[in-house]
């Protein structure tokens, strides 16, 4: 019904009577636009909520008072050969054993009276023959009145770093538990997110910060309340905004998932951090995201070096790519400064190469991935000589891209060493029967040339090339294309 120049949803209830000796109809008509909407609104967030549960790697379960089963996510059912939807209002008798639910009683009973239990244990898990080292942490849920109306369980299973621990008998490498807090807005969301040790958090598809827990706004060097609502590159460092923003659109692009490690420094000590970043989409509601949960993996990683004792291969390494054993991305951030800097400083022009190998995903897709790996290794290598021989600077980029930096000379000098690289990459001879192009493999390449000052920025001269890179493909691939 339109009231107003408004639509609203109308409940109407009628009845045949009869009056005045004729029959009519008595009709009761209800208004229940903003009911509709409230239940849309809650089954969009216990979507969201789910999604998030199941991305986590942690078992996490709710216990109500009856001892039934609220909800848990896809680790705690498997763990319990069970399925979400089968143990989901189900009570735990039917699906433990009695010595199970002997011993879960027991550790329930201080956190009725609204203690924290936290303690570690050997527990064999889906039949398995080995044993497996859980942290095992309950904590009471609250409801508005102040009453504990259930349990939620946290298990992590952390026997990978116990025995990464045995290797080290000095090092002490038992992650800490943080104190759970709750939320009156969302209740069981809020608790999942402060109870998370792991930075969590979650971008629409514009790249906007829609959650995020006090983890993850660390990070960030920021609060909570401060970040929500903001885009990620508005918190990012600015040798970071591009790349991420880059990640992103690939993985809602391709709706795959990605892991990576990630090192930051903070004066002179370091964090790593395994990254994963999954794609959610709800059909309902028509929205998208990117869920971003991140896991400090520096134990871990002392724990390598510790065994390897090789500290200085380890700093190689972070300056080079893995694969291709080329100048990594870091490597390149570094050198960009230091070589624009020189050039405000020399008044010299400072120029940008992207370059793309072209129809690679066809490549990998028919020569197999291990193929793939040797085929970059080849283009890379040939691109580290070449770079040598006109005096620049090579990097891989990030998958099948990498990027030059040329510093001094003039607009003519610099294509004509642009054209050399071009070239070369020919002169591999890498056979792609499935390219567009030609039968070996090509390379796009955009190049983009400027005198460093204040009136410009670094950032500008790589979006420069990228733009000039894109040229470049849809004018046809294997070709130089100069941004003007």
């Amino acid at each position: 019904m339109i009231v107003d120049d408004t639509f609203h949803d109308i409940e109407i209830i009628a009845k045949r009577t009869h009056y005045k000796r004729q029959t009519a109809w008595l009709c009761h008509l209800k208004d229940v636009t903003a009911l509709l909407r409230a239940e849309r609104k809650l089954k969009e967030e216990r979507e969201l909520l789910r999604k998030v549960l199941d991305s986590i790697p942690e078992q996490i379960s709710f216990k109500s008072v009856k001892g039934s089963i609220i909800g848990c996510n896809t680790a705690w059912a498997k763990a319990n050969n069970t399925s979400v939807g089968y143990a989901t209002g189900r009570s735990v008798t039917d699906m433990m054993t009695a010595s199970a639910l002997k011993k879960q009683k027991q550790q329930e009973v201080a956190v009725w009276i609204g203690e924290t239990y936290n303690t570690q244990e050997w527990i064999q898990q889906n039949k398995s023959s080995h044993l497996s080292l859980i942290n095992v942490t309950k904590v009471p849920l609250y409801n508005d009145k102040g009453t504990i109306f259930a349990i939620l369980s946290i298990d992590s299973d952390i026997t990978d770093l116990h025995n990464l621990t045995a290797q080290l008998k000095d090092e002490n490498l038992q992650r800490k538990e943080t104190e759970k807090a709750l939320s009156k807005q969302s209740v069981l969301l809020s608790t999942v997110f402060v109870a998370s040790y792991d930075p969590i958090g979650l971008l629409d598809d514009e790249g906007r910060i829609i959650g995020a827990n006090t983890s993850f706004a660390k990070l960030m060097n920021s609060s909570t309340d401060d970040i929500v609502g903001k885009l990620q590159s508005e918190v990012l460092s600015a040798d970071r905004q591009d790349w991420a923003d880059r990640q992103n659109k690939e993985i809602l692009q391709s709706g795959e998932p990605i892991t990576f490690e990630e090192v930051l420094f903070n004066g002179n000590s370091r964090t790593w951090y395994e990254v994963h970043k999954a794609p959610f989409y709800d059909q309902e509601s028509n929205s998208r995201g990117i869920v971003i949960m991140a896991r400090d993996i520096t134990a871990h990683k002392l724990t390598e070096e510790k065994l390897s004792s090789e500290a200085s291969d380890f700093e190689q390494k972070m300056l080079n790519d893995q694969l291709t054993n080329i100048a990594n991305r870091r490597s390149f951030d570094e050198r960009f400064e230091q070589l624009w800097k020189e050039s405000v400083f020399e008044r010299e022009m400072l120029s940008i190469v992207m370059c793309d190998i072209d129809y690679f995903k066809p490549y990998n897709d028919n020569y197999g991935h291990q193929m793939g790996d040797e085929a970059l290794k080849i283009i890379a290598n040939t691109l580290q000589r070449v770079t040598l021989e006109i005096g620049g600077f090579v990097a891989r980029y990030g998958g099948e891209e990498f990027v030059i930096i040329i510093k001094g000379g003039n607009a003519t000098k610099v294509y004509r060493a642009v054209e050399k690289v071009h070239a070369t990459i020919h002169e591999t001879k890498v056979e792609h029967l499935y390219s567009e192009v030609s039968k070996y493999i090509t390379m796009s390449m955009g190049l983009s040339s400027i005198f460093p000052s204040d009136l410009n920025t670094m950032n500008m001269l790589v979006a420069e090339a990228d733009v000039a890179l894109y040229d470049a493909k849809i004018s046809g691939r294997d070709q130089i294309s100069v941004h003007e």
